[in-house]
């Protein structure tokens, strides 16, 4: 076999050298380029989630804000509409059969619970305050 490549001639050596340097050169460049678009596609991932995580999470707490906001002025005006009625209070004397689910385990049970009343209007099972 060594006699064989003695034999060829320069050119041809010279080609064949030069074909396996380009082959050589085509499989380090792409193995290289899979490796960077490997490690870049996953930085672009993990910078992506971040920032979808951090968007969530702002849109949440602004969320949040505005709902306390709304709440806490609707239970001004929850306040001021009982209060034009009169005081909130319990009236133990006057009791009122209630049926009392547990959230957990679903049992139910019948209770007497005190009215709550609001100066005369009865609070109980009232929505249209």
């Amino acid at each position: 076999m060594h006699s064989k490549i003695r034999d060829m001639k320069f050119t041809t050596k010279l080609f064949v050298a030069m074909i396996g340097i380009v082959i050589i050169s085509i499989v380090v460049t792409s193995g290289s380029a899979v490796r960077m678009s490997k490690q870049g596609l996953n930085t672009l991932g993990e910078s992506s989630i971040e920032s979808i995580h951090l968007a969530l999470y702002n849109s949440l707490d602004a969320i949040d804000e505005n709902l306390r906001k709304k709440l806490d002025s609707d239970l001004v005006l929850l306040e001021k509409e009982i209060s034009v009625n009169g005081e909130v209070l319990l009236d133990d004397s006057q009791t009122i059969e209630q049926k009392l689910v547990h959230q957990i385990s679903g049992a139910t049970t019948t209770q007497h619970i005190p009215k709550a009343l609001a100066g005369y209007i009865e609070l109980n099972d009232n929505s249209e305050i």
